[in-house]
């Protein structure tokens, strides 16, 4: 009879469990359909995300496509924070078109609360970054994987007010750093000069504060210090001031075999003291301070 009570107490207890899920399920149901409603009267955005469609094929019976939703409203979002602000909370591409300026897609990443705006992202070496003046300067690539949002696009965001810059960085053993910075970008003019200081992250810095950076290619070398081509002979536009600095635009190795890298080529992070981070992947990101 106690083993019958017990078991009794348990079901009840299974019940109110069920019961208070129900109610929750309940509230984040309104809470989606509210914002729902946001999307629909203030946001417009183009959102492209990935879905699994059954059969496709694949080793499982199913493919990874992309499905595009085109929503049209009168006027479009400055850059992605004022599309998080309106409601919106899920990452993927965007059409913004911040002020004096034609308007563009952009991939908006939602995290920490807010919204960051994309302008590189290196995940597997698909994408060549040995590119011209030119096409550095209007992007190239593709938004759902490898890409460079473009020096003119990216200025254009900036000049709206002040940004921070974020990086995030993750090496061959999956450790994953970041580093931010107050910037500011300079003009065409000035070749998007580029001024750093450091406010916070978890690795050491790699790239000089307070020192006008120009952008170089291999067909436009600003020079350094030392008068070497660092684009023509590390395969990628960058800022540059030292080659040997950091090179988050250089050619993609993979590692050879033992583990070993070559640091000449490729992708990596170099402090002024302390040893190389050799990196799969990178992200560089800009949200407004305000």
């Amino acid at each position: 009879q106690a083993f019958v009570q017990q078991q009794d107490n348990h079901i009840k207890q299974l019940l109110k469990i069920v019961e208070d899920q129900h109610v929750q399920l309940d509230r984040q149901h309104n809470q989606i359909m509210e914002l729902e409603d946001k999307v629909q009267s203030r946001a417009a955005f183009l959102f492209v995300g990935p879905v699994v469609s059954p059969n496709t094929g694949g080793a499982n019976g199913s493919a990874l496509r992309f499905v595009t939703l085109t929503f049209t409203f009168p006027g479009a979002a400055p850059d992605c924070t004022a599309l998080y602000n309106s409601g919106i909370r899920s990452n993927g591409i965007y059409t913004i078109k911040p002020n004096g300026s034609e308007a563009f897609d952009v991939y908006c990443e939602m995290k920490f609360g807010t919204s960051w705006t994309v302008i590189q992202n290196r995940i597997d070496g698909s994408l060549d970054f040995n590119q011209t003046w030119d096409t550095y300067e209007h992007g190239f690539g593709d938004l759902k994987g490898e890409f460079w949002l473009g020096l003119n696009k990216t200025y254009s965001i900036t000049t709206q007010g002040d940004y921070i810059l974020r990086i995030e960085l993750q090496d061959w053993k999956d450790t994953k750093r970041y580093i931010e910075y107050a910037f500011s970008l300079g003009s065409p003019e000035t070749n998007y000069t580029l001024r750093l200081i450091r406010v916070s992250g978890n690795i050491p810095n790699a790239l000089p504060e307070q020192t006008e950076l120009r952008f170089s290619t291999a067909d436009r070398d600003m020079g350094t210090a030392t008068n070497f081509n660092c684009p023509e002979n590390y395969l990628g536009g960058w800022w540059h001031s030292e080659c040997e600095e950091t090179n988050l635009n250089g050619k993609y190795v993979t590692p050879r075999p033992r583990g070993r890298l070559d640091k000449e080529k490729g992708l990596y992070w170099k402090p002024k003291k302390g040893r190389y981070y050799l990196l799969k992947s990178t992200k560089i990101m800009i949200h407004p301070t305000d």
